[in-house]
């Protein structure tokens, strides 16, 4: 993996991936975690769901 030793310039993209089996007890439970909203994504992006 890549080390970057400098900080990435303000409003450089960041995100993780989580792979879970059960995708709406996950939905729940870091939306109640972070308060995030959670959002379906389009079909074309294989069923990903984005938290904001």
């Amino acid at each position: 993996m890549p080390v970057r030793n400098g900080p990435w310039p303000a409003g450089s993209p960041c995100w993780a991936d989580c792979q879970v089996d059960d995708v709406q007890a996950a939905r729940r439970f870091y939306a109640g975690l972070f308060g995030w909203d959670i959002q379906e994504g389009p079909e074309e992006a294989g069923g990903y769901l984005m938290a904001m």
